[in-house]
This record gives structure tokens, sequence and C-alpha cells, in this order.
């Protein structure tokens, strides 16, 4: 809304993020949301098979599904922790490369699942990387007006430092609850 700052240094989709590797967006429909990532394919659930690639840092087969499966990046998933998009998942286990991929593919970063979106399970992610992750989200456009509150309940002043530096004590002053 209007009514929000933009994020200083901002990242795009086609550009080089700050992080330091290019993500190149696919071609992609924005009217359609395929559900094609509930059918089978090779006996095998493309979301069970995204899920564990995210987890476990498999880029390739990530990249492979993603390709293979358009609306996949923004697929609820079931997890220990409920049904998350693959960008919460990814930021709860600090998959900063995998984040990219799914940012690529048109990711929702602004998704919302009990009340979180990616950055609140970055910051509450107990991974190394998490700080990374969290930069990556900045970069990414991620709306901080409630992130600040969020790395505060955490106890994570290291990320609490990098949000105010990128405008979060603005981003809270502008946000209409």
């Amino acid at each position: 809304d209007s009514s929000m700052t933009s994020v200083p240094g901002a990242w795009s989709p086609g550009t080089v993020p700050p992080w330091g590797s290019p993500i190149v967006p696919r071609a992609r429909s924005l009217s359609t949301v395929s559900s094609s990532c509930a059918s089978e394919v090779d006996n095998e659930d493309p979301a069970d098979a995204l899920r564990e690639a995210i987890v476990h840092g498999s880029l390739h087969r990530m990249r492979q599904l993603v390709r293979q499966y358009d609306g996949c990046a923004n697929q609820p998933l079931e997890t220990h922790l409920g049904r998350l998009s693959p960008l919460m998942l990814a930021a709860a286990c600090s998959q900063v490369a995998a984040g990219e991929i799914l940012l690529q593919a048109g990711a929702d970063a602004e998704a919302v699942a009990s009340g979180k979106t990616a950055i609140d399970f970055a910051i509450f992610s107990g991974y190394t990387g998490s700080y990374a992750m969290v930069q990556m989200l900045i970069f990414a456009g991620c709306r901080l007006h409630r992130a600040l509150g969020t790395a505060t309940l955490a106890g994570r002043s290291d990320i609490m430092d990098l949000l105010l530096l990128h405008g979060a004590d603005r981003q809270y002053a502008a946000a209409q609850y």
C-alpha cells in the first residue's frame, strides 16, 4: 500500500542481488495458478519432493521441480510446522540458495501462514544462515513493519540492527493496523 515506505536498495528479480548470485526470473503466467503440484509423475508426489529438496538443500532437484510444475513455488506444503509455503520452509531451515530459487520461480515473500511470513520463520530459525536469509528477504522487498517485533521476541539483536538499517522502524510507523 502507498503508506508503506520503500526498502532502501530493494532487490528485484532479474538484477544482481546484493548478496551476490544473479537470479533470472522465468516466464510465468500471472493469471493462472497451476495445481500441478498435486499431480503425480513417476509415482512421486511433487509437493513431497519439493519439501524434501528444500529441507535437504537439494538445489538441482528444486530447480527441476519448479521448472516442471508451474505454481509449485507457492503451493502450500505439509510440514512439521504446519502448512507452509516453500519459501517459509526454506526460511525456517535457513536454506538461502533454496530461497533464491523459489523467489526466481515467483514465490510470494509476503504469503502468511499462522500469522507469520517467511521473514518471521527466518528470524526464529536457529540455524546458521538465518541472518543471510533475512538479508535476502529484505533485498527481495519483504515488508518489515512486523519483523522488528519478531526479532525482538527472538532476542536477535543482530537482525534488529539489520532491520533498522533497512528502515523497519519507518515501515512500522507507516503501517496502519
